[in-house]
């Protein structure tokens, strides 16, 4: 029996709310914590790459990241490709210090 139906059950027969509150609270039904699929932070920002004379200015969103080479530009862009969760986390990081 599903916890609708059973919280519609009890209703119907006056059975206090109370009683029911163990069952809210159970470990199936916590929320568990919500993890973007990788796409949708890849889809957040648009992503710009202007190559330098010596390196790379990588551009994602507002923020503009120098890089003396362009070798570490491609390192780096790639890496935020394959988990942009965690770059996300590291850059904004260092923003935040700067600011």
């Amino acid at each position: 029996m599903s916890i609708i139906n059973k919280i519609m059950r009890d209703y119907d027969q006056n059975q206090p709310v109370a009683a029911m509150s163990d069952e809210l609270t159970s470990p199936l039904m916590q929320e568990k914590e919500y993890i973007r699929p990788r796409i949708d932070h890849l889809r957040d920002y648009s992503i710009g790459i202007r190559f330098l004379n010596l390196g790379a200015v990588v551009t994602v969103g507002c923020k503009e990241i120098a890089f003396t080479s362009i070798e570490e530009a491609m390192k780096e862009l790639n890496a935020y490709v394959a988990n942009p969760r965690e770059l996300e986390k590291k850059y904004n990081e260092l923003f935040n210090k700067q600011q």
